[in-house]
């Protein structure tokens, strides 16, 4: 089962399912491990729909018969039976039952908000994410949820305080902070964006994620109006170890914005160096740098082609 859960994950239609048709010839004992395999079927988008919701329907119908009613996979799984009967207020009660009990899990409250909004309970959805967040603090996804909803009525500043509420009690939520920062940067609060892309000690970053806290160097300059920021920064990320091919195409077009063309064909042609199948670039760097561009030594058979063509006169026969 896990295996099978790996390749979906990962994209392995063909394994996903060669594991799971195994897995139905000897299936699991265990109700919860049921479960779990029923899932994966309903997720197994490569099995046309009704032999993978009869195959998920028969397995949970053995777990549920096994298991205690308010264990919360048998719970999860009368409430996708409960919604396909177009039942979603009896499944919602089921859930809430749960909630108000203080057994729910992420898994509990993500299903309760996606049938209050499938119900159209927006208002009750929005309760629920604020219940969430105060359950379980530390879990980024209904800060995040609850962001995006603050988003839809417009209310940015709203969305930014629920995420800077999460940062406070987890700092290394990667997730919050990248969402925070796009936030203060579209409300041009530069300071704070400054403040969120630095917020871990450099020393526990990557290469990776150093040059992306480079890169919003760059972003952050660019947009403050800071030209001096952003060429300090962009020259920081030319000698980045992890800096490819991409990068510094990028690097050349942001230093062509700046005027500043020996840099732009320096860029350019580390680019080059790390990814030579460029032909546009190549032009563009023999541009920059006064030289011939390649191919222009057939510029004069192009041009005798051209003049062959025209004097070309057809026989009677042609």
């Amino acid at each position: 089962i896990a295996a099978a859960f790996t390749a979906q994950r990962n994209g392995e239609i063909d394994t996903a399912t060669a594991l799971l048709q195994a897995l139905d010839r000897e299936p699991p004992t265990d109700p919860a491990a049921c479960l779990v395999l029923a899932e994966l079927w309903l997720r197994s988008t490569a099995v046309p729909d009704e032999q993978r919701t009869s195959k998920a329907r028969n397995l949970e119908t053995t777990a549920l018969a096994a298991l205690p009613p308010n264990h919360h996979r048998a719970v999860l799984a009368r409430v996708r039976q409960l919604e396909e009967k177009d039942q979603r207020e009896e499944a919602l009660r089921l859930l809430r039952q749960q909630i108000t009990a203080g057994t729910a899990g992420p898994a509990t409250f993500a299903a309760a908000h996606g049938v209050m909004r499938r119900l159209n309970f927006e208002a009750e959805a929005n309760a629920l994410l604020e219940q969430w967040s105060a359950a379980q603090p530390r879990n980024p996804r209904p800060r995040v949820m609850l962001a995006d909803h603050r988003l839809e009525q417009s209310a940015p500043r709203a969305a930014l305080q629920v995420l800077q509420q999460g940062l406070e009690l987890d700092p290394s939520a990667t997730e919050l902070r990248r969402r925070a920062l796009a936030i203060a940067l579209d409300l041009g609060d530069f300071d704070l964006g400054r403040q969120l892309a630095e917020g871990e000690r450099a020393d526990s970053l990557t290469a990776n994620a150093t040059l992306q806290r480079l890169q919003t160097r760059v972003d952050i300059a660019f947009r403050s109006g800071d030209a001096e920021a952003q060429k300090a920064a962009m020259l920081a990320i030319a000698e980045s170890p992890v800096a490819d091919a991409t990068v510094h195409a990028k690097l050349a077009e942001q230093w062509l914005q700046l005027g500043d063309k020996d840099r732009a064909a320096a860029a350019l042609a580390a680019s080059l160096e790390r990814d030579s199948d460029q032909p546009a670039l190549h032009d563009l760097l023999a541009s920059l740098r006064g030289t011939p561009r390649r191919g222009d030594d057939f510029a004069r058979f192009r041009r005798d082609g051209d003049a062959a063509i025209a004097a070309f006169k057809p026989s009677p026969q042609e």
